[in-house]
């Protein structure tokens, strides 16, 4: 579950889903997609996915994004933190950490809960060619048994917000 969605522009906090020069944040928690319209350099979207495994083996389990528009300037300057790891867009529209590994498992025992707090920010240094620019993405959250195999890792997942 998506909650405690909040907008910032140059780290002060904005009405929710606003930003201080007109862009917009809209975060649908049913389906885990984030529209970002119009945004400027220094502009900040924050929110937590609260996990929980309910069932009865421990799990493994990523977040990350999936581009759901074109590769544009907007997109590839986006910084993406997710539990205090920074991620990107590379210029072929994969989700990877900064220096270009793909995202890591974690195991989650049964009964365990876990709060993730993202960020999806515009860095202030971003330039000129980001503006007028949007980009719709979607959190995913994939899980697998605990003990999946590295090859069973490699099958893509059933998306889960």
């Amino acid at each position: 579950e998506i909650t405690d969605v909040k907008t910032y522009s140059l780290d002060v906090l904005q009405a929710s889903g606003q930003f201080e020069l007109g862009g917009t944040a809209n975060v649908d928690s049913t389906t885990g997609e984030l529209a970002l319209v119009h945004v400027a350099p220094g502009d900040k979207v924050e929110f937590t996915l609260d996990i929980e495994n309910n069932s009865n083996i421990t799990i493994l389990e990523r977040v990350r994004f999936v581009n759901t528009t074109s590769v544009n300037p907007l997109l590839t300057n986006l910084v993406i933190t997710i539990a205090g790891t920074e991620y990107k867009f590379d210029a072929n529209g994969n989700f990877v950490t900064a220096d270009g590994k793909e995202v890591s498992w974690d195991k989650i025992t049964v009964g365990a809960q876990k709060d993730v707090v993202i960020t999806v920010e515009l860095p202030k240094e971003a330039g000129n060619d980001c503006q007028e620019k949007s980009v719709t993405l979607q959190v995913i959250l994939e899980a697998y048994q605990g003990n999946a195999t590295e090859d069973d890792l490699k099958e893509p997942a059933k998306p889960r917000v």
